[in-house]
């Protein structure tokens, strides 16, 4: 077991968590937005990391060499070339590919943010003040705040599962 592994994993959770403290604290109002759409950003993609980091840690766990693993398939491929079964990847894709899932929530929030600068501009209502709205709905899932709860929430969740399987992986 390779403990670099096991740290990365911890870095990228606390990137997280960082991130979405830093959130909060945003002292000009002119750029509030933008700051709590970048640490959600942050902390999503570092949520992503974690995630990649979890399966290196898991490949070293089974001593599989962890190079090269980017997704649940690599992994489980090479589990299959030795023959082995790996109960804790077997859970982890299953959350993985559950939409209620903290983890196969993530994915969605990716896409998300893969979509956001593809998307054409909506056409704006004519301002006669000229004024930039500076509010967003509180219902609308692309206001930063929902954005932000919902990426606690998956930080929890994802980090409550690492917590989970590592119980049993380190156990013996």
């Amino acid at each position: 077991m390779n403990p670099g592994l096991r740290s990365r994993v911890n870095q990228k959770l606390h990137q997280a968590w960082l991130l979405l403290e830093a959130a909060a604290h945003q002292a000009d109002p002119l750029q509030e937005v933008a700051w709590q759409q970048a640490c959600y950003e942050g902390a999503i993609k570092a949520l992503e990391g974690a995630g990649r980091a979890f399966l290196k840690e898991l490949a070293s766990a089974y001593r599989l060499p962890p190079e090269g693993i980017r997704s649940v398939n690599d992994l489980q491929q090479l589990a299959d070339r030795r023959s082995q079964t790996l109960p804790e990847l077997v859970k982890w894709d299953i959350a993985a590919r559950d939409k209620r899932h903290p983890l196969g929530q993530l994915n969605e929030h990716l896409r998300w943010m893969e979509l956001q600068g593809l998307k054409p501009a909506a056409p704006s209502a004519p301002s006669t003040q000229g004024d930039i709205p500076l509010l967003v709905q509180e219902d609308n899932p692309n206001n930063p705040l929902v954005r932000l709860q919902q990426a606690r929430d998956l930080h929890q969740g994802i980090k409550g599962l690492i917590e989970t399987l590592r119980q049993g992986l380190y156990e013996e």
